[in-house]
This record gives C-alpha cells, sequence and structure tokens, in this order.
C-alpha cells in the first residue's frame, strides 16, 4: 500500500512538473503602439500615392478606421485629378457625416462650371453626402440619376442608395433590377447588394444564388462580402463550403472573411490566412492542376489574406501583417494597415460594429452602355420575378430554399428605416411619372457622345475586393 501510495505522488509530482513546463501560449511581438503608429503613415502616404486606386482605397480605410477624424483629408481628396477618388472621398464623408465638408460640397453641386462637379459618376457621391448632411432634395436629385444612360453612374446612384434608409428607396431599386438585367451585369448585381443591405430578403436569396453558381466571372466575391454583411439563414453554410480545399485560394479567403464578418472564426482559417501571407505560392498551387502563376496573383492573394485576418480578431495577427506594409502593392499596403488599426484599437479592445461602410470597393472599368435606357418599370413584384427568374435560369439553385419565416422577420423593410433617416421620403410612383419623358427621349446618338467623352476618364467608382489583374485595378 505505501508503494503505491509513493507511486501515486510520485505521478502527481511529474504531471505538475510537465504542466509547468508546457508551452506558453504565443504573445504580440511587435509593439502595439509602434504597429498603429507605421499603419497610420502607411495609410496617410498612400493618399500621395501615384496610382489612384492605392488613393481611393487609402480614402476608403481612413473613413473605417479613423472616422471624421479624417475628415480633412477627405476634403482634400475631392480635389483630386481622379474621378474615382473624388467619389470616394465624398462617399467617405457622407459615411462619416463630415460636417466642415458641407461648404465644398455646395460648391460642386452648383451649377459653376470652375467649383461644380462636371462628372455625373462622382456628381452622385456629392448628393450622397450632402444628404447625410441634411439635405434632403439630394435624395431625390440622386433617385432621378438612377435612369442615367451611362452604366457607371447607375451603378455609383445604385451603391449610395443602398446606403440610405428611406422610404421608397426599395422600390426604386426593384424597379430598376427588372430593368438592369437586360442591360449591364455589374449594375445588376450593385442593385441586388443594396437592396440586400436595405433589408430584402429575396435579394439576399439571390445573392447566394450567384455565390453558389459563380453566375458573373469575379461577381461572386462581392457577393460574398455583402453576405458577410447581411447574413441569412443560409449564408453561413454557403460560405463555409467555399472554404474547402478544393476551392481556389481567392475564394476561400473571401469566403473565410465573409464568414469572420459573421463571428463564424475557427483556427484553421485563421492558419490557412497566416498560410497565404507567409507562403503565398504554395498555398495558390496547392489543390490544382495548372501550377502556372498568373503575374498579380500573388497580390491578388495577399490582399485577400489580408482583409481576412482584420476580421479575424486576433491581435496576433499583426506580426504577419506588418511586413505587408512594406508590399510592392498598393492595395496590399493599404489593407494591412487597416487590418492593423482595426486589430490594434487604441484602447486595445475590439470596437464594437461601426456604421459598416466595409469595403465599398468596386471594380473600375472603362466601358460605356450604348443603348438608351427605356422606361423604367412600376411593377415591383414584376420586377423581383424577374430577377429570381433571370438568376434560375443559368444556375441550379437546389441549396438556395425560399425565404423562411427568419427572413421576414429579421428583413422586414419597413423596420430597416432608420431613426436618423425618417425625415426623409421618396416617392418612387412619382419618380416614375416625372422621369419617363426623359428616357424616352434619350437617342442612341447622346450615349455615343458620352462614351466618346468617358474615354478620357477612367470611370469613378470605389474598387471592389476582386481579384487584382493589373498594377491599377481596383
Amino acid at each position: 500500500m505505501k508503494k503505491m501510495m509513493a507511486m501515486t505522488v510520485a505521478a502527481v509530482v511529474v504531471m505538475g512538473l510537465t504542466a509547468g513546463c508546457a508551452k506558453p501560449p504565443p504573445v504580440l511581438q511587435a509593439n502595439p503602439a509602434q504597429a498603429r503608429v507605421d499603419a497610420d503613415v502607411t495609410l496617410k502616404t498612400a493618399l500621395d500615392s501615384p496610382d489612384w486606386s492605392t488613393r481611393a482605397r487609402a480614402v476608403e480605410a481612413l473613413a473605417q478606421v479613423e472616422g471624421p477624424a479624417a475628415g480633412r483629408l477627405f476634403v482634400q481628396a475631392l480635389g483630386d485629378r481622379e474621378p474615382a477618388v473624388r467619389f470616394a472621398a465624398a462617399v467617405a464623408i457622407g459615411d462619416t457625416a463630415y460636417e466642415p465638408a458641407k461648404s465644398r460640397l455646395l460648391e460642386m453641386a452648383s451649377t459653376d462650371s470652375a467649383k461644380g462637379e462636371n462628372d455625373r459618376r462622382v456628381y452622385a457621391g456629392v448628393l450622397y453626402a450632402l444628404w447625410r448632411l441634411g439635405d434632403s432634395q439630394s435624395a431625390y436629385n440622386l433617385a432621378t440619376m438612377l435612369r442615367d444612360a451611362e452604366w457607371q453612374v447607375r451603378d455609383n446612384v445604385a451603391l449610395v442608395l443602398g446606403r440610405m434608409h428611406i422610404k421608397g428607396v426599395a422600390e426604386l431599386l426593384k424597379a430598376q433590377l427588372a430593368l438592369e438585367i437586360k442591360l449591364q451585369p455589374e449594375v445588376e448585381m450593385r442593385l441586388v447588394e443594396s437592396l440586400a443591405q436595405l433589408g430584402d430578403p429575396r435579394s439576399r436569396e439571390l445573392l447566394l444564388a450567384y455565390v453558389q453558381t459563380q453566375k458573373y466571372e469575379g461577381q461572386d466575391l462581392q457577393a460574398m462580402y455583402t453576405l458577410g454583411k447581411v447574413g441569412g439563414p443560409h449564408a453561413k453554410w454557403q460560405l463555409r463550403e467555399l472554404t474547402k480545399e478544393d476551392r481556389p485560394a481567392y475564394l476561400r479567403l473571401a469566403a473565410m472573411a465573409a464568414l469572420a464578418d459573421l463571428d463564424v472564426r475557427d483556427d484553421d482559417d485563421y492558419h490557412y490566412a497566416v498560410r497565404a501571407m507567409t507562403d503565398t505560392e504554395h498555398v495558390i498551387v496547392e489543390n490544382r492542376k495548372l501550377k502556372t502563376i498568373a503575374p498579380d496573383e500573388v497580390n491578388s492573394v495577399r490582399y485577400l489574406a489580408v482583409l481576412a485576418l482584420g476580421r479575424m480578431n486576433r491581435p496576433l495577427a499583426v506580426d504577419v501583417l506588418l511586413p505587408a506594409l512594406q508590399s510592392e502593392s498598393g492595395p496590399v499596403r493599404v489593407a494591412a494597415a487597416m487590418s492593423i488599426l482595426q486589430l490594434l484599437p487604441v484602447a486595445q479592445t475590439m470596437p464594437e460594429a461601426a456604421d459598416d461602410t466595409d469595403d465599398t470597393v468596386a471594380d473600375v472599368t472603362t466601358d460605356v452602355m450604348s443603348d438608351a435606357v427605356a422606361d423604367m418599370p412600376t411593377d415591383t413584384a414584376a420586377a423581383e420575378t424577374a430577377a429570381e427568374t433571370h438568376i434560375a435560369d443559368d444556375a441550379a439553385t437546389d441549396d438556395v430554399d425560399d425565404a423562411t419565416a427568419d427572413d421576414a422577420a429579421d428583413a422586414t423593410t419597413a423596420d430597416v428605416d432608420d431613426a436618423d433617416d425618417t425625415a426623409t421620403e421618396l416617392d418612387a410612383d412619382k419618380f416614375v411619372d416625372d422621369t419617363a419623358d426623359e428616357a424616352d427621349n434619350a437617342t442612341d446618338d447622346e450615349v455615343a457622345d458620352e462614351a466618346a467623352a468617358d474615354e478620357e476618364t477612367p470611370p469613378a467608382k470605389t474598387s471592389r475586393p476582386k481579384l487584382e489583374t493589373s498594377g491599377a485595378r481596383d
């Protein structure tokens, strides 16, 4: 008996010693305060980048991590030579409600050729910012621009209307959606995104269909990010399916970022994103037959990995992100700086979810619509049906069930209207009646003139988190 007791005591002592020698939990190697300084400097330096897409991304990132404190920089960016940067600056002012910018915005909205904004793509952002600063008439002016002959204008208008939780907006977007299905895929996608953000359950189902079927090449990434904002009963399952090993690296990372936005985070996702930063080329080719890597694929995958790490609420990722501040890719540098500032808030606690202007980023293209816009339909129910049919015809949506009772409960349009925005209400029927004549008079010659003029200037769109294919992408 004594021998057994002695063995037991010895075992307990050994266990205690073993526990005492256990590997300590990892700790952040970087100095948090210095990491924040480095990230902040990187962001603000990016505002002077020769690459306009990097400047636009820097404006968007500053709106997220600094809010109105960066307002002076937004006002400066309103004078940028590139329309895309001016549009990003106007949207940032609107998102942060930076009141001191109002006088400059009013100048841009004026008819004064010297001070006014002559690019209608940028003008959409100016009107949105003015609306956010209390100018209710700007909402109606924006609604009329949804019928513009230039598709990039309609795209930007749809983007900002998706941020305006006021009565009548959803009906306008649904009516335009039925028309856009036959015109421009990019605008169709944007309308669905905006409707989903406004709480429309059917649009969430359409986003799931985009993700499941990859209906439009590259658009699935934006659909995933939007699903990360709006969620839905099937979103988490569908996104998790896209993280499986047989999927391309860029899809897996985008799905992981969206899941993190939905508070679904696990160790496997985190370690994969870290590997995508530290062993990028191997991650790209490990599960595909073609081992050739496209010229900008490495930067694209690192960009998506950086965004994913910034959403995973693990400050230890800062050690991996810091080297990316020196990346040759402007978008990677900006994304790394934004992620570091998100992971290391000033109070060293994770910030509450702010007004999610997130990656309002969109692919930039110089194509222009060649056909005039036809009359806008007024039957929004028919518009919904047309959109659903359009997706169903090209893709198998067996796993996308009809909207459930949960959809109706948490996506009722009436409940989406913010208290701050209830002072403004758009009359959809009045808008359609007032603008029908303008659409009838749009001619092919007018659109051709606009296309010729537009060749000289890149479209004013914010950049989407889509796969990079060139240095000036996004």
